[in-house]
């Protein structure tokens, strides 16, 4: 049995040839010696920290930090400019991060995946001093067993390029030029949608639907964008139409809803559940490219919907529809009705039926006990029958001459008097 190791409970720091020859120097050791990994360690471009150690090769992996300053990482200050632009340069940095584990195709290293949708991360942090990424490792073994070399290359070749992939905006190559335009695009965006919810907010409406959004999706459960010929653009009403002025997206033109009651009405494959749902959604920022960009909705909305299959009655909708045809309660609608009592099935024409239907319902009462003692053998019950085969009154057949019942049954009875002697 491989004997458990208890590392120092105080982290230690250095760079990172301190942290490859620890680890090298760990190989074949038990796998609690990996916890002397835990610090900073110095990369040059970047620091990284070992928070937790994994217990066991089994466990969850390890927890791991990164962070650098963003003047090395060479960040557009446009991402530093406002705590907007800081939230929306975190949740690209995130994405970068991934995209990276899996351009590099290191299956020992993970993050959490990000949606459609742009969030505050809390795994990855922009402030004006410090761009902070957390991600997890797992730390190699051989059963219970170190493989420092093996960790050694993971920690030298696969984590530093990752962190860098994710962390470079200086260089002049050109995935890295495309790299920063997609940043500044990611908080322009994120940008765009903040401003067109404080118009909403100014001017009263409940939502705002831009012009030529791409609103339907691949599939129900797919977040990607329908793609294709017969794809069909959102166009606003007439009646609904508005114009507003962003700051990176200038003057657009949309659908915008005022408070009260909206109906959307049409046809099948019209689009009214995917407007309903785009208008939901429309209370989170979209990333660039999803087509909800500029589909906002007041941060307060709820989404209200009855589940599948489920009954809804005595709902107060009074608010919305009242005076309807024949004077019913809009208080209490629809009405709660009274449950119908059960039904009996109706009787069988068949007599039998009858006949076992009353046998089945009437117990018939245990046969009266004696007090008077009865013999062992009277006692005994009757041999059991086939219930297969039907029930016969006549005698049971004789027994075959020369078998051992003919004898027993050929043999007198035993007489009852007492024999007499003789005179």
């Amino acid at each position: 049995m491989t004997p458990r190791y208890e590392a120092p409970a105080r982290s230690t720091s250095g760079t990172d040839a301190d942290l490859l020859g620890q680890l090298r120097h760990a190989d074949g050791r038990p796998y609690g010696f990996y916890k002397n990994a835990l610090g900073a360690w110095d990369y040059g471009d970047f620091t990284l920290a070992i928070d937790h150690v994994q217990a066991d090769p089994y466990a969850p992996p390890s927890s791991l930090r990164a962070w650098a300053r963003p003047e090395a990482m060479g960040l557009p200050e446009a991402a530093l400019a406002s705590s907007d632009a800081r939230l929306a340069a975190a949740d690209f940095i995130a994405r970068s991060f991934d995209e990276a584990i899996r351009a590099r195709g290191a299956r020992d290293v993970t993050i959490a995946r990000a949606g459609a949708l742009i969030l505050q991360r809390s795994y990855a942090t922009v402030l004006p001093d410090r761009v902070e990424v957390r991600f997890q490792v797992k730390l190699p073994a051989r059963g219970r067993t170190i493989l420092g070399k093996s960790a050694a290359r993971l920690f030298d070749v696969d984590v530093p390029n990752i962190v860098m992939d994710c962390f470079d905006f200086v260089s002049e190559d050109p995935a890295t030029t495309r790299k920063r335009s997609r940043l500044l695009a990611h908080v322009a965006a994120y940008e765009d949608y903040r401003a067109l919810q404080g118009i909403l907010e100014e001017r009263g409406w409940v939502s705002f639907v831009a012009d030529d959004a791409m609103l339907a999706r691949r599939s129900g459960v797919s977040e990607a964008p329908l793609a294709g010929d017969g794809v069909v653009a959102f166009a606003a009403p007439e009646s609904l139409r508005a114009t507003v002025t962003l700051p990176h997206a200038g003057e657009v033109s949309g659908m915008a809803i005022p408070p009260g009651l909206t109906l959307i009405v049409g046809g099948g494959y019209h689009g009214k559940s995917t407007l309903l749902e785009a208008i939901a959604q429309g209370v989170y920022a979209h990333v660039p490219g999803d087509g909800r960009e500029l589909v906002a909705t007041d941060p307060t909305a709820t989404k209200v919907r009855a589940a599948d299959g489920r009954a809804v009655t005595g709902v107060d909708i009074s608010p919305f529809i009242t005076h309807l045809p024949g004077g019913a309660d809009t208080t209490s609608f629809p009405p709660r009705t009274p449950p119908a009592p059960p039904r009996r099935p109706p009787p069988s024409s068949n007599p039998s039926s009858w006949a076992r239907a009353r046998s089945s319902s009437t117990k018939t009462p245990p046969p009266p006990t004696s007090s008077s003692a009865t013999p062992a053998c009277a006692t005994s019950s009757p041999p059991r029958r086939n219930p297969s085969r039907p029930s016969s009154t006549a005698s049971p057949p004789s027994p075959r001459p020369g078998s051992p019942s003919s004898w027993s049954s050929a043999a007198p009875a035993p007489s009852s008097t007492p024999p007499t002697g003789s005179s």
